[in-house]
């Protein structure tokens, strides 16, 4: 793998993250316009159809603002410019007890995965457990999470 590839994660993250607003928006929008359509319950007897269906376009609008959020944030992350150790926005590769090697990197915004030049990265927040164990690690260093031991083989 190329030193480049913290930016290249970034920014297919970005795009990711980009694609999956884009849908969240559509699906916030048919939210809105069901609700604005739906009978309330002056209309009917048992009706809690419109408060249901605002209950989950307010529910779609939160996730539009907290996605917009996690974009602005990596938008101005700024990529850490020494690789000796792990840390924030630092892209490793781990081998443990049973695979080959898992990539992953540490950014504000965790919990997904993406494909990166035919290989998958996992992304962690700094918050996940298996980060923590992962941070102020070098090359050659073990970390060991839930009976797994895991090497540092490789730090981008």
């Amino acid at each position: 793998m190329d030193k480049t590839i913290q930016k290249v994660v970034l920014t297919t993250l970005l795009e990711k993250l980009d694609d999956d607003l884009v849908k969240l928006q559509e699906a916030w929008q048919g939210a809105v316009d069901d609700s604005a359509e739906a009978e309330g319950a002056m209309q009917t007897r048992y009706g809690s159809t419109k408060e249901e269906k605002d209950l989950l376009a307010s529910s779609y609008g939160q996730k539009v603002l907290d996605l917009r959020d996690e974009i602005e944030r990596l938008q101005s992350f700024k990529l850490p410019t020494t690789n000796s150790s792990i840390v924030l926005g630092t892209f490793f590769c781990v081998k443990g007890n049973s695979d080959a090697g898992s990539f992953f990197v540490i950014l504000p915004v965790g919990g997904k995965s993406i494909k990166v030049e035919d290989t998958e990265v996992f992304v962690l927040s700094p918050q996940a457990p298996l980060a923590r164990i992962f941070f102020e690690k070098k090359v050659g260093d073990i970390a060991k999470f839930r009976n797994m031991s895991y090497v540092i083989t490789e730090i981008y």
